[in-house]
């Protein structure tokens, strides 16, 4: 198995976690409102009918889930995260760091897109609504996550039983 993907692996595991990071980081008025926005459009990526890799490819179908969370908390990472509680600044902190995996996986080029993609994410509508409705609306934001724990229940993390098919998917 390559270094890569046992890497990776251990991202559906933490997926839960890494996505509760992400909405306490969203509602969390005093962070810098840039890093709010790349939370909420990479939660709003998980609601998405297409997506990079559809979800229902098994296992493979979150990773490129749980990539775009990870280049999101790059980015976000970027603006002071000290206003979060220390549990969600540590998750986002370790996606952060996670995120060189992504892009040593990936190579420069495919990184850069994705990046940029992931950066375009906050100005893209998703189910009739914007990143920063979230931001603005913790009623939206309520229902944001409650529909992003309703598409986790829709594909269970499932063990990588072939990490390098996943690899070549």
């Amino acid at each position: 198995m390559s270094e890569h993907m046992a890497k990776m692996k251990g991202w559906i595991d933490s997926f839960p976690a890494d996505i509760n990071a992400l909405l306490a980081a969203v509602g969390e008025p005093k962070l810098a409102r840039e890093a709010r926005l790349l939370a909420s459009a990479s939660l709003s990526y998980l609601v998405l009918r297409l997506d990079l890799i559809p979800d229902w490819e098994e296992t493979a179908g979150i990773l490129d889930d749980a990539m775009v969370l990870r280049v999101a908390a790059a980015l976000a990472s970027v603006h002071d995260l000290d206003p979060l509680e220390d549990d969600a600044q540590v998750v986002i902190h370790r996606l952060a760091n996670e995120s060189e995996v992504v892009k040593e996986f990936l190579g420069d080029d495919l990184y850069l897109k994705l990046k940029t993609y992931v950066g375009e994410l906050t100005n893209t509508v998703v189910r009739g609504r914007h990143p920063r409705a979230a931001v603005d609306d913790a009623k939206v934001l309520a229902q944001l996550s409650s529909e992003v724990k309703d598409e986790l229940k829709s594909f269970p993390p499932a063990p990588m039983k072939d990490p390098e098919g996943v690899a070549r998917t």
